[in-house]
């Protein structure tokens, strides 16, 4: 808006400016008029004085009388000009001051509305931005709605028992409405008191690095073993079955295809050996005391 009111302003300076400068040129019309009228009647009465002090001819005074005559004529003819003129340089200056004061009026009323017209916009561009940022939350929104989403669920191919050699599956699975982009996963198998905030994985994780499609309810499975190379022993079985958990954590990194953001899904699994608590011997997820399930 200020760069339209600047303008105006501006205008409107210079009306005031060129009202100023009629002004000046009418009080100086009116001093030279003045002027003029002095000189005449300066020199209307200098004649009679001169031709006074002289003995002249009667035909010399009959030309001086005729002169003076003349002179006052052109006197009085000259000082009904000077008031002519100055009346139609009056009546210009009065038209003139009413015509700004118009124009002022006009602009001043002109400023007013092109004030309110740009209000107006304002409050219009206002809206249609109101409008455009909710239209990018609605899409942002529905974007989110369909985006990928990856879970995790566990089985075991053989019982947690003496002798045998048990492996943990982990499917993953894409419960979204587009596809993803698995770009990493890794996974642990470990005997700890408690899960810490960010759990160590192997430097090389047996998983190692992966990349696949992952389309709309299609799986990806992980499979650890519980024992490395080898079967449960009775000492890992008391261990667990005493003072310690058997913890099973897994980390997957994804992407969505259709806007580029980049996902995770961490998920934990603790193994209950002690069914006085209640609940049956098995793999149940983390707790939220645990504070490793997390996905974004």
């Amino acid at each position: 808006m200020l760069y339209l009111r600047r303008p105006i302003k501006a205008i409107i300076d210079t009306l005031h400016m060129d009202l100023g400068a009629i002004q000046k040129t009418l009080q100086e019309q009116k001093s030279a008029i003045a002027d003029a009228a002095e000189t005449a009647k300066k020199a209307g009465e200098e004649i009679p004085r001169s031709i006074t002090g002289l003995h002249a001819p009667a035909d010399e005074r009959a030309n001086a009388d005729a002169y003076q005559k003349k002179a006052h004529g052109q006197q009085v003819w000259l000082t009904w000009g000077t008031w002519l003129a100055f009346l139609a340089a009056s009546i210009y200056a009065g038209i003139a001051a009413y015509q700004a004061h118009l124009t002022r009026e006009s602009l001043s009323n002109s400023t007013s509305s092109l004030t309110q017209t740009l209000d107006r916009m304002d409050n219009q561009t206002d809206a249609t931005n109101r409008l455009a940022t909710a239209m990018e939350t609605a899409n942002a929104n529905v974007l989110a709605a369909d985006r990928p989403w990856i879970g995790a669920s566990i089985i075991l191919d053989h019982e947690m028992a003496v002798g045998n050699a048990p492996v943990a599956i982990i499917i993953f699975i894409n419960s979204g409405k587009r596809p993803a982009i698995v770009t990493f996963m890794q996974g642990r198998v470990r005997l700890l008191k408690s899960l810490p905030k960010d759990p160590p994985y192997l430097a090389h994780p047996p998983t190692g690095a992966s990349a696949s499609f992952l389309v709309p309810g299609a799986q990806m499975d992980m499979r650890l073993e519980i024992v490395q190379n080898g079967t449960l022993n009775q000492a890992m079985m008391d261990q667990i079955s005493h003072d310690t958990f058997l913890y099973i954590y897994a980390n997957v990194k994804y992407s969505d295809p259709a806007d580029g953001s980049t996902h995770h899904t961490h998920v934990c699994f603790k193994y209950n050996a002690h069914p006085e608590t209640g609940s049956p011997v098995g793999f149940y997820n983390c707790t939220i005391a645990d504070g490793y399930n997390d996905a974004n």
